[in-house]
Parts: C-alpha cells; sequence; structure tokens
C-alpha cells in the first residue's frame, strides 16, 4: 500500500512539498520546545536537591560583613530553634573580562567551602576527573564542566583567580546546577581573596578567618525551613531564603513558561494539520473519477476511507521524521554553541519527546484526512463516474 500512496503523493510534488513543510515546521516547534521544558525541568529539579542540602541559604548586607565577625554571626544562627549546624561560606564574582556579556545563564561565581559544605555538595556534584578533596591543598581548585570547558582546561592546568595562580585538582561532570559553571576552592583561600576588596584602612581590622558571606543552615530533622528563615530574617544584617518557597517559585515559572511554549507549538500544529485537510479534500477531488471506478468494480468503503486515512497519516508522517531531524540538528547546534560559551545548554532532546512528537505528527495527519476520507468513501459510483 505504501507504494501507491507514495505515487499518489507525487502527483502533485509541490502540494506535497508543501503540505509535508508545514507539519515539519510544527514538529521542529514541538520537539525544540519540548526539549527546551524538558531541560528547564532537570535544572529545577536539580536545584531543588542542591537547596534541599543546604537547606537554608543566608546572605549578609554588605555592611553586616565588615561589621560582624563570622564566629559571632555563626553562634546567633545556631543558636536558633531547629538549626543543627551552621556552615560559613565566601562566594564572590569570577573575575572572566567583557566574555561573560555573551553568556546565557547563571553568573560563574567562585565559592569558597569549608569541608562540611563540600561533603554535603557531594550528594549533588559527581567528580569526573581529579579529586574535590582539597582540604589540604592551598590554591587548589575544583571546577564545574561548563567552566572547564569554556576556559580549556584540564586537570594540572592552572588559572587565574584575582591575580592568583590556582592549580585545578578536580573537574566535576555536568550536574546542570550553578555550580558548572563555577570554581569551588577552600573557605581560608576565598576569605583572602574577599580581603583584596575591602580598603586598606578597614583590612586592618580584620583577620581573613572573620570573614564570611554566607551561612548554609543544616537543619534538624523535621524542622520548618520556612520559620527557621523567618527567624533569620529577624538578625539585622541577615537575610534567609526559604528553600521551599524558592522551589515554589521555580516550579511555578516553569509551569507558566510550559503553557507558553507548548501552546505555540500546538498552534503551529494546526495550522499544518488544516494544509493536510486542503490538500487531501483537493486529491479527493482530483481523484472522483478513480474513486468511481474501483468503487464499481468492488472497492467498499472501508477500503477507499483506509487508504486516503492511512495517505494523510504518511503525510503526517513524513513531515513528523523530518521535522524531528530538524529539531535534533537545531538543538545539537545551539548546545555545542552554548558549550562553547560556557553557557548553560538549554536542550535535552529524549528517546521518548522525539517517539511522542512522531506518534503526534501520524496521529495528527490520519485525524486531518479523516473528512476528506470520510468524503471520498461517501462517493455514489454512478455519480463518480461522470465526472471527467
Amino acid at each position: 500500500m505504501l507504494i501507491p500512496i507514495l505515487r499518489n503523493l507525487a502527483r502533485q510534488p509541490a502540494r506535497s512539498a508543501l503540505t509535508i513543510l508545514g507539519i515539519a515546521i510544527g514538529v521542529l516547534a514541538l520537539v525544540v520546545v519540548g526539549a527546551l521544558s524538558t531541560q528547564l525541568s532537570r535544572i529545577v529539579s536539580r536545584s531543588q536537591q542542591v537547596q534541599d542540602a543546604v537547606l537554608a541559604f543566608v546572605q549578609q548586607s554588605a555592611a553586616a560583613r565588615l561589621q560582624n565577625h563570622r564566629k559571632q554571626l555563626q553562634s546567633q544562627l545556631l543558636h536558633i530553634d531547629g538549626v543543627r549546624a551552621v556552615i560559613p561560606e565566601v562566594v564572590v564574582p569570577y573575575d572572566y573580562g567583557p566574555g561573560e556579556r555573551d553568556r546565557f545563564g547563571p553568573p560563574r561565581l567562585i565559592f569558597g567551602l569549608p569541608s562540611a559544605a563540600m561533603q554535603n555538595i557531594r550528594g549533588v556534584l559527581v567528580i569526573g576527573s581529579g579529586t574535590d578533596r582539597i582540604g589540604n591543598q592551598e590554591r587548589a581548585v575544583v571546577v564545574g564542566s561548563d567552566f572547564a570547558h569554556s576556559q580549556a582546561v584540564s586537570i594540572g592546568d592552572v588559572v587565574s583567580l584575582y591575580g592568583s595562580s590556582y592549580r585545578i585538582a578536580g573537574i566535576y561532570q555536568q550536574s546542570f546546577t550553578i555550580f558548572d559553571s563555577a570554581a569551588i576552592i577552600r573557605l581560608a583561600d576565598a576569605q583572602r581573596i574577599l580581603l583584596q576588596a575591602v580598603p586598606l584602612s578597614m583590612a586592618a581590622h580584620f583577620k581573613p578567618s572573620d570573614i564570611a558571606t554566607n551561612f548554609a543552615l543544616l537543619l534538624q530533622p523535621n524542622a520548618d525551613g520556612s520559620l527557621v528563615a523567618g527567624r533569620v530574617n529577624l538578625i539585622e544584617g541577615l537575610r534567609a531564603r526559604d528553600p521551599k518557597s524558592v522551589s515554589a517559585g521555580l516550579a511555578a515559572t516553569t509551569r507558566v513558561f510550559d503553557s507558553i511554549v507548548y501552546g505555540a507549538a500546538l498552534i503551529a500544529l494546526v495550522i499544518g494539520s488544516l494544509s493536510i485537510v486542503n490538500t487531501m479534500t483537493t486529491a479527493v477531488r482530483e481523484r472522483t473519477r478513480e474513486i468511481g471506478i474501483r468503487k464499481a468494480i468492488g472497492a467498499s468503503d472501508e477500503a477507499i476511507l483506509a487508504e486516503f486515512i492511512v495517505e494523510s497519516a504518511c503525510v503526517g508522517a513524513i513531515g513528523g521524521l523530518i521535522g524531528i531531524a530538524a529539531g535534533l540538528a537545531l538543538c545539537a547546534l545551539l548546545n555545542a554553541h552554548a558549550q562553547a560559551q560556557g553557557s548553560l545548554q538549554l536542550f535535552d532532546l529524549t528517546p521518548g519527546l522525539a517517539v511522542g512528537a512522531f506518534l503526534f505528527s501520524v496521529v495528527l495527519g490520519a485525524v486531518s484526512g479523516l473528512a476528506p476520507a470520510w468524503t471520498a468513501a461517501r462517493l455514489n459510483p454512478t455519480v463518480a463516474l461522470r465526472r471527467l
């Protein structure tokens, strides 16, 4: 049956090609936005895992950083009900130059973490090469996969962080979190970096070990994170973010985005389906006499109906395959470009998404051809044979 169907489509090659192109464009849009949605969902999920591991992230204002010693703040936080441990951190921007303007994604940061914080993130980040155990290594750095790729560095290479040389001890596998484009160093090293930004007149009054920009709060079992965050916000100069509210906000934003992009893709597919309706309706009119002859020699209504439905389904299938192939190539191209810049890779075309898009295009083609096929099946052979 396939060869006659292809022969019928070849009767009007321009019309058939334009119809297939319409379906292909719709499927391309569906595949690309589906890959984008899949990747965003993965990023949100992985970010939630990071937040669950940290449990709460407390950020100080600049004034609080300079007016309060780390140990004093740490002691205040530790006395909050529900807090099991307080881990100081230092987070500063990576000194990367003007190329950052061409990136898309979270900012590249330098994280200064103590050994306890490194232990927490090991549940989310997996070391790809080298080691992330740098507690006893001065001026050693562990970097994310995007950072390593954009800077073209590998294990043992040296990178400059705020004018000082750091040896790359490890590279993490891609985690789809902010750490992919980040560099992680010892807390003591990051504290020295941060002290460089303090005016010399004030720096003399501080020890590097007294400085922290952030605190990660580890909560006791069954502790209410939002309640702990509220209590932290009562401390002057400190601001806490409730991980649950952050996760809920990210999830809500993702749902709205999915609704918009999938709606746009479906509109494109509906427009493509209308072209199938037009093509198959025209084909029925052009082949009226042929249909009459076939019915006169014994073809049943069901056979005529099935032929036109299968033909329209084939149009959808061909357009679907072309659209999926184009979507795969486009997603790969965009991801390669993003990786080269150290940007966030936004597309993940999974086999399930590709199969789903193909089946959807076939079903859409079959449904679009149902009305013309029904018209062809219901033709009176006597009337049809009278037409030229």
